[in-house]
């Protein structure tokens, strides 16, 4: 400052611009799956000098956890901060139950997912037999096999996180048996009726046998049978065959009873009135036909003098109502096998003796 006299004098002031906070920004908010990496960059457009806390690592690093993340700025003493968070989400918790875990061929399973994840699920694949199956609701499938099956959910949630669990073996399905049997033959007759049965089932461990003729079940794993001796016929043989789950499968054969011809002819009878020997008639034990039968009497002159289409009737020793002579006479008798239908004619001489 100069007067007018030209004397002068010099003032300093000193001013002073003190500095002002930095424009600061961590960034947005993140969500990550729990194991996947992320980074984190602070927007500092002017380039001040940074911190984090806790430290941030250089380059993708796994957080862990959720964790909060604090970025400050020091602009020559002025302090600026600002916060992000990253939140870790945890997989998806994967489990399922399936309502039959074994049985029988075909098997069929409903699975009910039992999984959860925070974010929801938005996207469930089953995979099972080699096939994939869509949905996070229940899923029901068929195995059409016996054999051990694996089955594999995966999950994604509605952040995309992803998780998947496989349950070794989970589903047995037991192949369904295959009876079979052998009979030492197909075709016995009434003098002897036994007929003994081989079991070649596959995979079966019980057993019932029903023989057709309203005999007792025999659960034997082989079997031995006496059909019925009194008359002929054809019988149904059932096995059925039982795998350790239950499973069943039945094989039949057909077992012929054939009915021998057993009978006898006297060669003399004495028709006198003692009641002993009265009569002249066939005695038929089994194998013919009682409905189709002739018995024919002859003199000695091949005439006829008695008729019977009755087995069990016999010749008295009379003609027309008249007793006649001792002596030879021949008969013949005509009858129907019942086994197979035969027609039989046999002829003979009875001696009648009085």
């Amino acid at each position: 400052i100069m007067d007018d006299c030209g004397n002068e004098i010099f003032v300093t002031h000193l001013i002073t611009i003190d500095a002002v906070p930095a424009p600061i920004n961590a960034g947005p908010d993140q969500t990550i799956c729990q194991g996947d990496l992320t980074t984190i960059t602070a927007d500092n457009p002017w380039g001040v000098p940074l911190s984090w806390s806790p430290a941030v690592p250089v380059g993708p690093f796994d957080p862990g956890s959720t964790t909060t993340y604090t970025v400050t700025a020091d602009n020559l003493g002025c302090i600026s901060s600002d916060q992000m968070t990253v939140t870790v989400e945890s997989l998806p918790t994967v489990s399922f139950i399936g309502d039959v875990l074994a049985g029988c061929e075909p098997l069929t399973v409903t699975f009910t997912n039992t999984s959860s994840a925070a974010s929801g699920l938005i996207d469930c694949e089953w995979t099972m037999n080699g096939e994939t199956l869509s949905g996070c609701g229940d899923v029901t499938y068929t195995f059409p096999y016996g054999g051990l099956y694996d089955v594999t959910l995966s999950t994604t949630s509605g952040t995309g996180c992803e998780n998947t669990i496989t349950y070794t073996d989970y589903i047995y399905v037991e192949e369904t048996p295959i009876a079979s049997f052998s009979p030492s033959t197909d075709e016995v007759s009434t003098m002897d009726a036994t007929v003994y049965f081989s079991n070649i089932s596959v995979g079966a461990v019980d057993y019932q046998w029903n023989f057709g003729d309203n005999s007792a079940y025999s659960i034997s794993e082989n079997s031995e049978h006496n059909f019925p001796e009194e008359i002929g016929g054809s019988y149904l043989v059932e096995l059925v065959a039982y795998s350790p789950l239950g499973c069943v499968d039945t094989a039949w054969t057909t077992i012929s009873v054939r009915e021998e011809l057993i009978y006898y002819m006297p060669n003399s009878f004495t028709p006198d009135g003692d009641a002993y020997n009265e009569y002249f008639k066939p005695v038929f034990t089994s194998g013919y036909d009682p409905y189709d039968f002739t018995m024919l009497i002859f003199n000695r002159w091949g005439e006829v003098i008695w008729e019977s289409h009755d087995a069990s009737v016999g010749w008295d020793g009379t003609y027309g109502g008249r007793v006649i002579q001792d002596g030879v006479y021949s008969w013949t008798i005509e009858f129907k096998t019942s086994a197979n239908d035969e027609r039989m004619t046999i002829s003979g001489h009875v001696n009648l003796l009085r």
